[in-house]
């Protein structure tokens, strides 16, 4: 067991620690944009899918001494790799930077990454098929989930300050290294090991599951997405704030899958409520705030969001002879989230309109659990309404007295009128 925890906790460090990492190394190319982190984390979120993807073939498709032997030979070929790039962008990339952010990202980090992702969901599949403890292995998704907080918060505080951005390739590569030793173990116990059979029922999770696994996801994915482009472009676009937001996401992760009962859906939803009613407040200010407060709000609203998103899946998580693709349908809204944020929105939408309509839809989708298990679908439709109404009333008055408005990769242009048709006619541009 020492072996798995290790290899699940390094796993995460080393995946969370390269994210800012790699951010860091493409920004002096593509500049200071918030996109080029929430782009990167949309990368990673895709190789955490394919990760998960694999994990479950492999675990489906293969016995239990061919899963370990695979594995371990694929892990043994991503230290074909190292040193870790990825190189910095010799071409001026700005007309497409998406493509070339991910082209980047795939070739340089590809297979490393894609072992170390599949980690969790394939480790925790070995312990509840070698041991007679499976009562809490959930408890390794947060254990996951902390070395991932860990090495995000290492980074700037520990890593990046102390050590040159060479050093930093190397130090990640020989962890890798020290990951690779830490799997084998675990591939050798793996093996060694006649597997138990599972007694339990086979029983077939229905489409509704299934569904709300996908949407609670992607909801919690897109609200981390919009509060960081909320926070960088309209608060501070400060290259440490990125890291706030997916801390916070994070630890509500720890938080509902190490103990269920620390997860009360009456108090975060009324914690959501009562930030939602204070984020609507400060986006309908006539002057600006201080910045304390809009951090304490945004990140409040924030992380009593993901806590219902992600407590309502921890209630729903199935039996552990399907944790595989629980964790891959996870994987699945993570990515559709990611993607609606950082891909379609900058191409459908002239302003910062998904960080209201992500609010929005944390209301509903997460409403929407908590009535499946609650039962007060009354009080959740009024509340619904009341939101759709602010949210529209915030957008009908962002768009008041809008000349055009248009929005790239860095940002957004818009060109507004006060007192129009009068002789104190004022046209501003407002970046």
């Amino acid at each position: 067991m020492p072996a798995f925890a290790t290899a699940i906790i390094g796993s995460a460090f080393l995946l969370f620690v390269v994210q800012p990492l790699t951010a860091r190394r493409l920004l002096p190319s593509l500049g200071g944009s918030a996109a080029v982190w929430t782009v990167s984390l949309l990368f990673f979120q895709c190789i955490l899918l394919a990760g998960y993807s694999y994990a479950y073939l492999l675990t489906r498709l293969f016995t239990h001494r061919r899963q370990a032997v695979i594995h371990s030979v694929l892990v043994i070929i991503g230290m074909l790799f190292l040193p870790l790039g990825p190189d910095e962008p010799t071409t001026t990339i700005v007309q497409q930077p998406f493509r070339a952010i991910f082209q980047l990202l795939a070739t340089n980090l590809g297979l490393p990454l894609l072992v170390i992702s599949a980690t969790n969901p394939l480790m925790q599949r070995w312990i509840v098929s070698t041991l007679q403890d499976r009562v809490r292995v959930y408890r390794l998704f947060a254990l996951s989930n902390l070395g991932s907080l860990l090495g995000l918060l290492c980074y700037p505080f520990l890593i990046e300050p102390a050590i040159t951005l060479k050093d930093q390739v190397w130090f990640w590569s020989i962890g890798y290294v020290v990951f690779t030793a830490a799997t084998g173990l675990c591939a050798i116990q793996a093996y060694r090991r006649a597997s138990i059979p599972i007694v339990t029922k086979n029983i077939r999770n229905n489409w509704q599951t299934l569904s709300l696994w996908i949407s609670l996801s992607a909801t919690g994915s897109a609200l981390l997405m919009a509060t960081t482009n909320q926070l960088t472009q309209n608060v501070a676009s400060v290259p440490f704030l990125w890291t706030i937001p997916l801390s916070l996401y994070l630890l509500s992760f720890i938080i509902v899958f190490e103990r269920q009962q620390w997860y009360s859906p009456p108090f975060w939803s009324a914690l959501f409520i009562i930030s939602l009613l204070a984020v609507f407040h400060l986006l309908g200010a006539s002057t600006e705030p201080s910045f304390i407060v809009q951090m304490f709000v945004y990140c409040l609203n924030l992380f009593s969001g993901c806590m219902i998103c992600h407590g309502e899946l921890a209630r729903r998580k199935p039996l552990t002879q399907h944790l595989t693709s629980f964790y891959m349908y996870i994987a699945v809204g993570g990515v559709m989230g990611g993607f609606l944020v950082s891909i379609i929105a900058p191409q459908l939408f002239s302003g910062y309109w998904e960080y209201p309509l992500s609010l929005l839809t944390v209301y509903l989708i997460g409403g929407f659990g908590l009535v499946l298990k609650d039962r007060n679908r009354i009080i959740w439709a009024v509340g619904g309404l009341a939101v759709t109404v602010f949210v529209l009333s915030y957008l009908n008055l962002s768009t008041a007295s809008t000349v055009t408005m248009q929005r790239n990769f860095y940002g957004v242009l818009k060109v507004s009128d006060r007192f129009p048709q009068t002789e104190n006619w004022e046209r501003y541009l407002w970046n």
